[in-house]
């Protein structure tokens, strides 16, 4: 099973996916796009419990925050003491725009099993950097372009 989402730009929300991996051999997917600006607040919560055999789950979440925009990731993965080789990976990264703008996220593994595959978690909170924008700029891109190519560049694998 294979579950992708992708999340409203620019609105107010809280959402929460759980989801009990309880059959072997089951695999889910949660990818994510999340574009905030203005004063808008942002919350998600994401729990997957690895119950069964040889179960795997992959989140792939990236953020743009501007202007005094916020956002909260939870993430609780839980790998329970029957669920060998299990396979898990939560992502997420944040690109940061706005003075104001602000992001946390909180990625927890919960390992029970002595035998899994791989249990992982990355977490990137960024600001574009002056050196970035100096570089596209001193080839003739106007600083709106530059922020826009970076931003578009970061949201392109996800």
């Amino acid at each position: 099973m294979t579950k992708n989402y992708s999340f409203l730009e620019n609105q107010n929300f809280t959402e929460d996916f759980t989801h009990a991996l309880d059959s072997d051999n089951v695999h889910d997917d949660l990818h994510g796009v999340i574009n905030l600006w203005g004063d808008n607040s942002s919350a998600l919560t994401i729990n997957i419990d690895h119950i069964a055999k040889n179960t795997s789950s992959f989140v792939n979440i990236h953020a743009v925050l501007r202007d005094s925009a916020k956002l909260k990731i939870l993430g609780d993965i839980h790998i329970s003491p029957n669920a060998s080789e299990t396979d898990t990976n939560f992502t997420v990264k944040v690109l940061i725009l706005g003075d104001k703008a602000r992001a946390t996220v909180l990625p927890k593994l919960r390992i029970e099993c002595k035998n899994i595959k791989q249990a992982k978690h990355a977490v990137v909170i960024k600001k574009i950097s002056d050196q970035d924008l100096y570089f596209l700029q001193s080839r003739g891109v106007d600083i709106t372009d530059a922020k826009n190519l970076i931003v578009n560049g970061f949201l392109e694998n996800v």
